[in-house]
């Protein structure tokens, strides 16, 4: 679950610094999203900042 963390953090602190990281945002939210979707993990584990 250690992943699923980093994820949510690029993801909550990519927000604040789209410009630069807007590729690494969609990679990850692209990951995010797959992991999702198969059912790995929860929406429940999601933070409201995310």
């Amino acid at each position: 679950m250690d992943g699923i963390i980093v994820l949510t953090r690029l993801v909550e602190n990519g927000t604040k610094l789209l410009s630069h990281y807007s590729d690494m945002l969609a990679f990850t939210l692209t990951a995010f999203l797959e992991l999702m979707d198969h059912g790995i993990v929860s929406w429940d584990m999601v933070s409201i900042t995310f």
